[in-house]
């Protein structure tokens, strides 16, 4: 990252505002490692025009650090930028237990968006469903969004 700092220049702009993301995996890392991590990153970075915004930031960088199966002296830190993110609260979203009308033929939420997964639904399709029942593969069909 210091040798090619200019891979950062595409997310430097006075318009894009960024976030910084430190997610450590086995155990809390104290405030002083936190800031060390951030400190090491945010200086190769050199995001000096661009924006920081905690909540909506356009861009999120991320460090996973593994704090617990590797002894100390073989910790490898890993950086990267966010692409992308699931969609899991729409499992709990549309929980069976929190219908209104369950009908005999009602399938789980979980199953319902995983077909539409499969059949790869998009926003301005047709989906068919010929047993449309109480409708659960149709609205999953309508919530996924890609």
């Amino acid at each position: 990252m210091r040798n090619n700092p200019e891979i950062f220049e595409p997310f430097n702009s006075p318009t894009d505002s960024w976030r910084f993301r430190f997610r450590p995996q086995g155990k809390k890392p104290s405030n002083e490692r936190i800031e060390q991590v951030r400190e090491r990153f945010t200086d190769c970075m050199g995001n000096v025009r661009a924006p920081v915004d905690l909540n909506n930031a356009k861009f999120e960088y991320n460090v996973v650090e593994d704090l617990i199966t590797v002894p100390e002296s073989e910790r490898k830190v890993y950086f990267g930028v966010t692409v992308g993110e699931g969609q899991l609260y729409l499992k709990s979203d549309y929980n069976l237990k929190d219908r209104k009308y369950i009908g005999n033929s009602t399938m789980d939420p979980e199953l319902a968006f995983i077909q539409s997964n499969l059949v790869k639904a998009r926003p301005n399709t047709l989906v068919l469903d010929p047993f449309c029942g109480t409708g659960k593969l149709v609205f999953s069909s309508k919530q996924t969004q890609f």
